[in-house]
């Protein structure tokens, strides 16, 4: 179904009910006195908005910095994402309304300004997954931060002194040590660069994109270190510098790390602990499209494709151009 401008807020409304339980909405910009139209709708849902929140979008009134304050008082959740352009609403991860429409006066049609087109649709789960990849790089707002935030602009908004690079890294930028933890087989990746395997939110996928201080699912290259020089992948690609197969199967990678005094006692030194750290999330299946992914005129990986959806020992190797 397409919407206008005029057509948006009313069609919220109607749609959320009392059996609606979760909320939400992404917009660039965002205003208190849309949010407060959506008040009453939105009572008792639990919500999460994403906004970009760039200075100069709160400097120059594009968005509100008292958002956050009416988040709280409601109990909703705020996140920032300063590269989120999107425009959405999305209703019990099953109903969403995407299009051109800020969740402003203007983008709504309150003000008569804005000419705006929304589509409505129905989406299944994975096309879910794939609306929300890049949300798991949102930051949430506390206290902490909106108060920060709100002494930066008072403190800097009257000179026009500040600087992008300056406000991220005051505000929002926690300062993450560099990744250097002893190694251990959880440290795989849980899920592979090139498909919809990535879930959403997922504590494991959530806690190798912070590990690896991967921000956008566009630019991989900050954890191609880990992928080519992590004990599993050196065992790999010493198997093939010595020449003896083209193709490292899945097997064969379990002989190399029990033959290693150091990476087999990691599961203390049984076979069976081993196919299971392997196997949890198909990390080592995993590990194998990400060599891939990073050498494509190197490698390339193989799988039955019965075993698509389940690769294990057998099923599937890394093989050599």
């Amino acid at each position: 179904m397409l919407l206008d401008q005029n057509e948006l807020i009313p069609k919220i409304k109607d749609i959320i009910d009392e059996n609606t339980k979760e909320v939400l909405i992404s917009s660039a910009y965002i205003k208190t006195s849309l949010l407060k139209k959506l008040e009453s709708v939105l009572d008792q849902k639990d919500v999460s908005i994403y906004v970009r929140w760039e200075i100069s979008d709160l400097i120059n009134g594009a968005s509100d910095l008292e958002v956050y304050e009416l988040c709280k008082v409601n109990g909703w959740k705020l996140f920032r994402h300063n590269q989120l352009h999107a425009k959405f609403i999305l209703i019990d991860n099953a109903v969403v309304i995407l299009g051109s429409s800020n969740y402003t006066l203007s983008g709504t049609g309150q003000n008569k300004r804005n000419i705006e087109r929304n589509y409505l649709a129905n989406l299944d789960d994975q096309q879910v997954n794939h609306l929300l990849k890049d949300y798991s790089f949102s930051k949430e707002i506390n206290d902490i931060i909106f108060n920060k935030l709100k002494s930066f602009i008072e403190d800097k908004a009257p000179t026009n002194q500040y600087e992008h690079f300056e406000f991220d890294e005051i505000i929002f930028e926690e300062g993450q040590e560099e990744y250097s933890v002893p190694f251990t087989f959880d440290q795989l990746p849980p899920f592979r660069p090139h498909d919809n395997s990535f879930i959403p939110f997922n504590h494991d996928h959530l806690s190798f994109m912070k590990d690896h201080n991967i921000r956008s699912h566009y630019d991989y290259e900050v954890v191609k270190d880990f992928i080519e020089k992590n004990p599993i992948s050196t065992l790999i690609f010493e198997f093939f510098t010595k020449g003896n197969s083209e193709r490292c199967q899945w097997g064969k990678v379990e002989r190399l790390i029990m033959e290693n005094k150091m990476l087999f006692s990691l599961v203390d030194n049984e076979r069976k602990q081993l196919k299971t750290a392997l196997g949890n999330n198909h990390r080592l299946f995993n590990l194998f499209c990400w060599l891939e992914y990073f050498n494509k005129d190197k490698y390339r990986v193989w799988n039955r494709e019965e075993y698509l959806n389940d690769p294990r020992e057998g099923t599937c190797s890394l093989n050599r151009l």
